[in-house]
């Protein structure tokens, strides 16, 4: 399955960390720092490569400030 998990901080490097041993997961976040220890996984900061990855499901784990 193609999960697309929006915010690398705890909880999305958690989820992304779990579910990239059995999906093709990828993670976006706008800040691309967020991205640098997230592994096994696509990263994105661009919302144009969430449309080319064609997510089957969507986890947001963004914090809503």
């Amino acid at each position: 399955m193609r999960i697309l998990i929006l915010g690398a901080g705890k909880m999305g490097s958690f989820f992304a960390d779990v579910l990239s041993f059995d999906h093709d997961v990828a993670v976006f976040d706008s800040e691309p720092k967020r991205l640098r220890f997230i592994y096994n996984t696509q990263r994105m900061t661009d919302p144009q490569e969430i449309k080319e990855f064609s997510p089957e499901l969507v986890i947001n784990a963004a914090t809503l400030k």
